[in-house]
């Protein structure tokens, strides 16, 4: 199962897609270490990589959610946002545990892969897609794609 950014995935505000392509290219290299065999020594490292990049996109992602109002209404879906968030965080932790105590199996690496995949495009394609249009409605002159 391979991982790629599409423009099906864009949100329409640059900065957000620039980090969600950045965030594909990331898994995207984080699964193709490991599947080398490359990546094995260094999996504590490249854990902490993306792990680190992903809490930076979702604070980018919940200070527009806060910050920007259409007509003194906020983003109406932030809550539930935000909660995916901390769901991600909290399942790629618990892959990352398992995987740095038990090894990269073969099985455990596919889940994991199957779990991302998913996740990213469902949240993108879905709810960040949904923040997009807030935002563009909320700040017409933002950069869009």
């Amino acid at each position: 199962m391979s991982i790629h950014w599409t423009p099906e995935l864009s949100v329409g505000v640059e900065e957000i897609d620039n980090q969600h392509k950045e965030l594909y290219r990331n898994v995207e290299i984080f699964f193709a270490q490991i599947q080398k065999g490359n990546g094995n020594g260094n999996l504590p490292n490249l854990f902490t990589y993306l792990e680190t990049y992903v809490t930076t996109h979702f604070s980018l992602e919940e200070k527009y959610m806060t910050k920007f109002h259409v007509e003194g209404c906020g983003y109406e879906d932030a809550k539930e946002h935000k909660a995916q968030h901390r769901a991600f965080l909290r399942d790629f932790t618990a892959f990352k545990e398992e995987i740095l105590e038990n090894g990269p199996t073969s099985q455990l690496v596919d889940e994991f892969q199957k779990w991302i995949v998913n996740w990213l495009a469902g949240h993108l394609g879905k709810t960040d897609r949904g923040l997009g249009r807030f935002l563009r409605s909320a700040l017409p002159f933002l950069k869009r794609n």
